[in-house]
């Protein structure tokens, strides 16, 4: 028994391994094959990992041709997977070496259980020719993966790149929309200041002209009336109580004179006439004159200098100056304010010697 036992041994060891079975081993592998005949490409052999991307079956495709079991998707009018392919097949027969294509757009059809139609693929083919022992050529081996995902994906990142685009040249677009809008709205508001402008000084002009026209009307009254005056005293100049009322009337002619001179002043008419004037008397008659104007509410308080020097100006226009200086501020200020005016020698001068005085200012 024991001798038996080492010959059994020796009789396996002799033994052949068994052929592989490369049916079963080419249909298993993990790649996605098929095997054509060539020249007419009838499929001959299938790997079950190309029957799943296909989703076809292998007893309905052996036998056929190529393309008569994946031609083009009808409704892609721009379909060349069925020429493209062929043309690399054809390649791979005249020259009888591999051919690699470009990544191909390829739809497949659809089962009925799927609803039917054709699926969006593509796919990366290399077609590889098979020679016989003899060197015959005899098969062509049609490889391929498929890169749909691949594609879309990257489809998907393009049109996003796209969409980002369109949204940053819109942006862009909005951008200077925004900046020519407030360049128009602050063209628009300078031209409507402009015509503020433009309308207050119509305004002015017209205040002004009405001003000199009445001025000068009033005038023309008044030189009647001091001219009456004038002779009514000689009249009566014996006779001292009526020689006070014509003096009464001449000094209301005189200020209505003096108010006519500012009248012509505010409306650009009188000619400037300076001359040497005492501000202190100046800012106490304008002051004078404003406080009924002003109200209540605004204090008007005069400090004086008693050694101010005498300026060489035109008092009318002087006064109407401090008028201005006056009504501005006060027709902003609602509430309790004080006005203070202080003429005063400006100190830049007070070292010089003192020709014909020329130079003074009003402090407000």
């Amino acid at each position: 028994m024991a001798d038996r036992i080492p010959a059994r041994e020796d009789e396996l060891q002799n033994q052949s391994p068994p052929m592989p079975d490369f049916k079963a081993l080419f249909e298993a592998a993990p790649g996605l094959y098929l095997v054509l005949t060539q020249p007419d490409f009838r499929i001959v052999a299938v790997s079950d990992a190309y029957l799943r991307a296909t989703k076809t079956e292998r007893a309905a495709i052996l036998g056929r041709g190529l393309f008569d079991v994946f031609p083009d998707n009808p409704d892609d009018p721009a379909a060349d997977g069925v020429r493209n392919l062929r043309a690399s097949l054809e390649r791979v027969v005249q020259f009888r070496r591999p051919d690699t294509m470009s990544v191909q757009k390829y739809d497949i059809r659809k089962p009925e259980s799927e609803g039917g139609g054709f699926e969006e693929k593509y796919w990366s083919p290399r077609n590889t020719p098979v020679f016989g022992p003899t060197g015959q050529f005899t098969y062509i081996i049609h490889r391929v993966e498929d890169v749909t995902s691949f594609i879309q994906l990257k489809q998907r990142g393009a049109e996003q790149d796209k969409l980002t685009d369109r949204l940053r040249e819109r942006t862009e677009q909005m951008e200077a929309e925004i900046f020519m809008r407030a360049r128009e709205v602050e063209a628009a508001r300078e031209q409507l200041e402009a015509e503020q402008k433009l309308r207050q000084v119509q305004k002015m002009e017209a205040v002004g002209h009405l001003t000199g026209g009445i001025a000068h009307d009033f005038n023309n009254i008044l030189t009647v009336i001091t001219g009456l005056i004038d002779i009514l005293a000689e009249a009566v100049e014996h006779d001292a109580a009526l020689s006070s009322v014509t003096k009464m009337i001449s000094d209301a002619a005189f200020r209505g004179a003096e108010v006519t001179k500012h009248l012509l002043a505010f409306s650009r008419q009188q000619p400037l006439q300076p001359r040497e004037a005492n501000l202190n008397t100046l800012v106490q008659d304008t002051a004078r004159l404003l406080r009924p104007s002003l109200g209540e509410q605004i204090e008007i308080d005069t400090a004086l200098e008693p050694d101010a020097w005498p300026a060489f100006i035109d008092p009318n226009h002087m006064a109407t100056a401090l008028l201005n200086l006056a009504v501005t501020p006060a027709t902003r200020c609602p509430k309790a304010a004080s006005l203070c005016w202080r003429p005063a020698t400006s100190s830049s001068t007070r070292s010089m010697p003192r020709p014909t005085p020329m130079c003074a200012r009003v402090n407000t």
